[in-house]
């Protein structure tokens, strides 16, 4: 998350609705590392985590943005949504501010590697 910057208008804008996934194995939580190509800035990390798609429910765009971010799959049933909402305002390579609102869930079972 960031602090606050000049010009930046993060309390006027709506929430973009996103999904996160938390994986933990062996004491240690699965993250990614943003890329070259990603808008977020480059060399953060964070949990798999993406927007909803058009019609799209949360814990399907979980699915979706899991296997996306790091290849592993897991169906709908093996997420447990966590009970709290989540929001960050994120600084973007452009200078912007989006700020998401996300839904969290624990994956319990995957496959691959």
């Amino acid at each position: 998350m960031s602090q606050k910057k000049e010009g930046w208008q993060g309390k006027n804008m709506k929430p973009i609705p996103s999904v996160g996934v938390v994986i933990i194995r062996d004491n240690k939580a699965l993250l990614v590392r943003e890329e070259e190509g990603s808008s977020h800035l480059t060399g953060m990390y964070g949990i798999p985590a993406g927007r909803l798609e058009e019609g799209e429910d949360a814990r399907h765009a979980a699915v979706r943005e899991l296997q996306e971010e790091t290849g592993l799959k897991c169906l709908p049933e093996d997420l447990v949504e966590l009970p709290e909402k989540y929001t960050a305002t994120i600084e973007r390579k452009d200078g912007t501010f989006k700020t998401f609102k996300k839904t969290a869930f624990v994956c319990k079972k995957y496959e691959g590697e």
